[in-house]
């Protein structure tokens, strides 16, 4: 049994872990009401249970903002970004512009030195403030279909291994010069990685920069049948890549693996697909993955929150709320525990 100042600061920091935790929605194409004019929002997050809105996608290879990311940054109030971004800040929630997404994938070690990290965040970090936002997600997706030279090297595959690549340094140098030009904590730096990534050379990156990152977008989807379990998602993954061979092989991803190479729970966000529709794979229904999240609460109770791809799936915010409720339900759980002094941590 622990004293009950012990018990007192476990319920204090469980406490503030919930209130801090981010409940995430993307925004693409999907689910905007394009027609509608202010003072009618195109989309309307800000009632919802999200507390973070990204939107996309900035393209650094055609050096501007599409999509929803246009409309977010385009600085005539007539667009309707402008409404957006002030009824999420009027409900103290926070809008973050995503850059890259999947189809930014880099196919040779060209893009690397095209694409000058340092301009790129100039350029984007321009856009940040002059639209009033809130921050950046760096959404960098590496090629599967050549065995992730980006993180493992462009040479031949016997010369590859986890780390190695050109987009460790690139996405440091990146980060590191948004982080100059958008100082914390106004601003806000997030990476949006595929799980298995950590175990390809992004645990470096956390490494080399991750003071800079405020939280990591895991993607724990689009991987083939895994992380559909509480198992495969929190404790341990085994993924044998087949149809692209890989250096790095089985691969994990899963919670625990992420935290063993050094990132902070309090820093990983869950990422999943909201319908089955929204990827190719690793859908877990709602309430699936609300049980998920309580089991995962219970062994790293800092974790950072929970991300739903994409908002067109949810635009009444049942999903976000169902989110929310689970949170708000481990979290009580593990308060209730360290009162009574049976918490882990």
């Amino acid at each position: 049994m622990r004293s009950a100042s012990a018990a007192l600061v476990g319920l204090c920091c469980s406490a503030a872990a919930a209130s801090e935790r981010k409940i995430i929605t993307y925004i693409d194409t999907a689910g905007i009401n394009w027609s509608a004019q202010p003072p009618i929002p195109i989309v309307d997050v800000a009632p919802t249970a999200y507390n973070v809105l990204h939107a996309g996608f900035f393209l650094p290879s055609l050096g501007k903002a599409y999509d929803f990311a246009s409309t977010l940054t385009n600085l005539n109030p007539a667009y309707g970004g402008k409404l957006i971004v002030e009824s999420m800040h009027n409900a103290s929630k926070k809008v973050v512009l995503s850059v890259g997404g999947a189809t930014e994938t880099p196919q040779s070690a060209a893009y690397f030195t095209k694409n000058d990290p340092t301009r790129l965040a100039a350029t984007v970090a321009k856009l940040v403030v002059d639209a009033g936002l809130d921050g950046v997600g760096i959404d960098w997706e590496d090629a599967y279909d050549n065995s992730n030279p980006g993180l493992t090297g462009y040479g031949v595959a016997a010369t590859r291994k986890a780390g190695s690549g050109p987009a460790v340094a690139w996405l440091c140098t990146l980060t590191k010069a948004l982080r100059k030009a958008l100082p914390a904590p106004r601003y806000l730096i997030s990476h949006a990685p595929q799980a298995p990534y950590f175990d390809l050379g992004y645990d470096a990156v956390h490494r080399n920069c991750g003071a800079d990152i405020d939280y990591y977008n895991v993607q724990f989807y689009n991987q083939g049948n895994y992380y559909v379990t509480a198992a495969g998602l929190i404790d341990k993954e085994t993924i044998v890549p087949d149809k692209y061979p890989s250096c790095v092989s089985p691969w994990d991803g899963s919670i625990a693996d992420i935290v063993a190479r050094g990132v902070p729970a309090s820093k990983i966000v869950v990422g999943k697909i909201i319908t089955a529709g929204d990827g190719n794979s690793g859908y877990v229904p709602l309430s699936s993955f609300g049980s998920f999240l309580g089991q995962a609460l219970a062994k790293h109770p800092t974790l950072a929150g929970a991300f739903g791809w994409q908002w067109g799936s949810d635009t009444t915010g049942t999903w976000g709320a169902a989110v929310k409720t689970a949170f708000k339900a481990a979290d009580e759980a593990l308060a209730a525990r360290n009162a009574t002094g049976e918490g882990s941590n």
